[in-house]
């Protein structure tokens, strides 16, 4: 299920947001420089098992304040596969992909030995420590879902056999943040880690085009030629059974894409050629307005609704930079889009269960409107199937 959160830069939108422990997305190189480098305050090991992690709380003054440890050496123990490198090609190998849902881990030594420091995630709680895996907000639901479809997909893609409740952490903010794959990367490539039921489009696109040369630049030096090749035939065994379930479903029900609308998307480009100067001056809170509707009336919507910000025209009238899309659009039958700052022009259609609220989106030509619906690509076409439209606050 899918639904979306907006977000805005505004001070308002700002003040109401969450503590976020995703802190490395804007810092990545800081971050893992400090890592490599940083002086070992304290170290206390923090668990059980095999890989014995232990918690290294660093000198203060840096971007990081610890980081996990583990410098368990490649190898099999109790009938298990175990490699520090495997948590650093884990990481690599999500920047590769752009999912940035594992911590920035590097290699570095410590008390003589080689190992892995992974950024010490806070503040967070463990799926355990939550009692199961927890249920977010009203608000929050469709990212969070999205969030899911994407680590279980890259899961899948690596064999990271041991995705325990343990290894999932969720930040006040409802970021899924993902730890502990030094299982992940063996040759086997006939398993699943997870049943598959969504397939986030975007991350598949970028898994599909993954090939031996780039994984052999970005992660030989942490796997063998061996464990590489084996992310590209358990890639391809996905496929195949994606190929299945749209078979069996259609491309509707099995991709989804999450489009978070910014505030910029909220003034596009007025229809008139009247001066635009009091539209945009009406229309440049209209982020932080949105922020404050939402807190104070929730949307509960159908887990796979996503939504966007923009102005509805009509595509046989339109003319912009998108103009190939409107005109693709009306030969398939479309007579309706949303122009959006962030993904251009969509196309919006009728939800065969909806059909009263794209009737709706008809009658708001030239008003600005807040749209929710499920995304499909129709023909090389982005296509809204709208489930609700109203105007914007």
């Amino acid at each position: 299920m899918l639904a979306v959160v907006l977000a805005s830069s505004t001070a308002a939108a700002q003040n109401l947001a969450p503590e976020s422990a995703r802190t490395w997305a804007e810092h990545t190189e800081e971050i893992e420089a400090f890592l490599r480098a940083a002086e070992v305050a304290t170290l206390e090991e923090i668990g059980d098992g095999v890989t014995k992690p232990s918690k290294a709380t660093l000198a203060p003054g840096g971007p990081a304040e610890a980081f996990a440890w583990k410098d368990i050496e490649p190898g099999i123990y109790r009938g298990h596969w175990e490699s520090y490198k495997s948590e650093i090609a884990a990481y690599e190998l999500d920047k590769l992909l752009e999912i940035g849902m594992t911590p920035p881990t590097v290699q570095r030594r410590l008390k003589q030995e080689l190992g892995a420091a992974m950024l010490w995630v806070a503040p967070a709680e463990t799926f355990r420590a939550m009692g199961g895996p927890p249920k977010p907000p009203d608000l929050h639901i469709g990212r969070w879902n999205w969030q899911l479809i994407c680590a279980k997909m890259f899961h899948n893609l690596i064999y990271n056999k041991d995705p325990n409740l343990g290894n999932w952490l969720v930040d006040p903010a409802w970021n899924l943040i993902i730890i502990d794959n030094s299982r992940a990367f063996t040759a086997e490539t006939d398993k699943r880690v997870h049943k598959l039921t969504r397939v986030d489009r975007d991350l598949w696109d970028r898994m599909v085009a993954l090939d031996e040369a780039a994984l052999q630049s970005t992660l030989g030096e942490w796997l063998g030629d061996k464990e590489i090749r084996a992310i590209l035939e358990r890639r391809d065994k996905m496929s195949e059974d994606i190929e299945e379930m749209v078979d069996e479903l259609g491309e509707r029900e099995v991709f989804v894409r999450w489009r978070a609308p910014t505030p910029a998307a909220a003034a596009p480009e007025p229809l008139s050629n009247e001066s635009d100067e009091p539209a945009q001056a009406e229309l440049s809170d209209l982020a932080g307005r949105l922020v404050d509707a939402l807190h104070e009336t929730p949307v509960t919507l159908p887990g796979t609704e996503l939504t966007w910000i923009g102005r509805v025209v009509t595509l046989a009238d339109y003319q912009g930079p998108d103009s190939d899309i409107a005109e693709a659009g009306a030969t398939q039958g479309h007579t309706h889009g949303l122009v959006t700052e962030h993904d251009g022009l969509l196309c919006l259609t009728g939800d065969d269960q909806n059909p009263e609220h794209h009737k709706t989106v008809t009658t708001m030509a030239g008003s600005d409107a807040e749209v929710f619906g499920l995304v499909t690509d129709d023909n090389g076409l982005t296509v809204v199937h709208v489930t609700l439209c109203r105007k914007s606050p």
